[in-house]
């Protein structure tokens, strides 16, 4: 999957709601993908 995508997926699942900690969580992933690219 892409950045893009997963980017995305983030926007879909920040609208879900989810709790702060799940979304730095899933934030740093995508960061540290981009940053090893």
């Amino acid at each position: 999957m892409n950045l893009q995508n997963k980017i995305r997926n983030t926007h879909n699942i920040t609208k879900k709601g989810l709790d702060v900690k799940s979304k730095i969580r899933y934030y740093l992933t995508i960061f540290k993908e981009f940053k090893g690219n």
